[in-house]
């Protein structure tokens, strides 16, 4: 992955993976701030439309969730 944000179906997108390699973080801290957006948001509804969950799989070939 070189790009922070890509075209889907004329929507710009990203992971919540792209996002923790890009900026150095851990994954499993970038899914816990999102959660933690989402959960606490006055308007956590709307956000929660902006993100989906999907899964990949990591390079020990273990299958792992991430938010896009």
């Amino acid at each position: 992955m070189n790009e922070l944000v890509i075209m889907k179906n004329q929507q710009a997108v990203t992971s919540s993976l792209q996002v923790a390699e890009t900026f150095g973080k851990q994954h499993k801290d970038v899914l816990e701030a999102i959660k933690a957006k989402i959960n606490t948001a006055e308007n956590s509804a709307l956000l929660n439309q902006m993100f989906s969950k999907g899964t990949y799989k990591a390079p020990t070939a273990k299958l792992t969730q991430c938010i896009t």
